[in-house]
């Protein structure tokens, strides 16, 4: 081997003499110096200074070679796809590209997901597993078992989850109405309606309504019952009820749990409901200005007769004659007492349920407006104030 190098090295340097006349003598001895390197940096200085030379195709073969043992070597993704970045039409290009299909089919079997048998679908749509990837996507679709194993859960995540995995499953539908009825919620008429939801109701005096209520979704469930939330009795001597407030109910467990509501009660001449009379529960036919109205009270801080006023106002246009009805009992007759609605109530009630945007000079109590003005108010100033504004045209 020795002798071998000396002999190379003296025929160079003859050719070196040779080079100043002959370029391909100056080539081969380029040549010849990168073969005795015989390394990646010394093929590329040739190929940097012979791009177009008798030996350019060999010196791209050396360093194809290189990069293909410095792929195996490594044995990685990385490691092929750099290979491939380098001699994307290398010999070893197909070689390269095909243990890159291999990785990522290994990448989608441990992942066991429709997401991850897409994504190696997404890479190689005709890759080696490409038809395997599609049974196998086509059979998680339809595993009931995926979503049997979840159901009943109550963490959100694990649906969360389960969507992101399994996207098109067949249960996608009752996945995505999981994560609804978590988050969002629904309309407690809607829930009724819809068969998910038990409610059991009982009359708890003018200011609320008791209720019972049971999922009967293998899921948690969130309830909303809106202001305006209407409680239709089912005996026609007792007043029907309607929602004052907003009110959310989590259903964590499939048990019953009790909820009190606020509400003020409509149909003044009826009797007050107790805990014997029960309720159908819709939706109030006037719940856009049961809407509007609420949010005012609550901005006024009106007391419960005042709310109360304002409530038959919208919901059963009542005048002041109306507004008596409610009354509050003497200890020696139970049937007879006192006006519990009185003016100065019944003046704030107009004026709230006017600052709501619902046009008071068209509802019956407004005819009694100078009867109301005459003693409403606690104070000369409040006095002046609320005569005033009932004196308006």
């Amino acid at each position: 081997m020795k002798i071998a190098a000396s002999v190379l090295l003296a025929c160079l340097a003859v050719a070196a003499v040779l080079a100043v006349v002959l370029p391909d003598v100056r080539d081969d001895m380029a040549w010849g110096w990168a073969v005795v390197a015989d390394n990646v940096a010394a093929y590329e200085r040739y190929l940097a200074v012979w791009p177009d030379g008798r030996h350019a195709s060999e010196a791209r073969r050396c360093l194809d070679g290189f990069a293909w043992d410095d792929a195996r070597r490594t044995g990685t993704v990385v490691s092929y796809q750099a290979y491939l970045e380098r001699s994307p039409q290398g010999r070893h290009a197909s070689e390269a590209r095909q243990r890159l299909d291999d990785f990522a089919w290994d990448d989608a079997r441990r992942a066991a997901t429709v997401v991850s048998h897409q994504a190696y679908l997404d890479r190689f749509p005709e890759g080696r597993h490409a038809s395997e990837a599609t049974e196998v996507i086509h059979s998680l679709r339809h595993d009931e078992r995926l979503f049997t194993e979840l159901e009943g859960s109550t963490d959100l995540a694990a649906y969360e989850i389960f969507l992101e995995r399994y996207p098109g499953h067949m249960r996608e539908p009752d996945a995505r109405r999981a994560v609804l009825d978590m988050q969002e919620g629904r309309d407690i008429v809607d829930l009724i309606a819809a068969g998910d939801l038990e409610v059991e109701t009982a009359g708890s005096g003018i200011r609320a309504v008791a209720l019972r209520l049971r999922r009967r979704t293998p899921h948690p469930l969130m309830v909303h019952l809106p202001v305006g939330t209407f409680f239709v009795s089912r005996h026609r001597s007792t007043k029907n009820m309607v929602a004052t407030d907003d009110h959310t109910v989590r259903l964590m467990s499939a048990a019953w749990t009790d909820v009190e509501v606020a509400a003020a009660c409509a149909n003044r001449p009826r009797d007050i409901p107790g805990d014997g009379d029960s309720f159908a529960v819709t939706r109030a036919p006037n719940q856009a200005d049961l809407r509007r109205l609420m949010p005012v009270l609550r901005q006024a801080g009106a007391d419960p007769d005042v709310r109360q006023a304002a409530v038959w106002i919208v919901t059963d246009d009542a005048d002041y004659e109306d507004l008596g009805a409610l009354v509050s009992p003497t200890p020696h007759h139970s049937l007879q007492g006192s006006r519990v609605i009185g003016k100065t109530d019944a003046a704030r009630a107009m004026q709230i349920v006017a600052h709501a945007g619902i046009d008071i000079t068209h509802r019956a109590i407004w005819r009694d407006r100078l009867t109301i003005a005459d003693g409403a108010g606690y104070n000369p100033e409040e006095t002046a104030a609320l005569r005033a504004w009932l004196a308006q045209p």
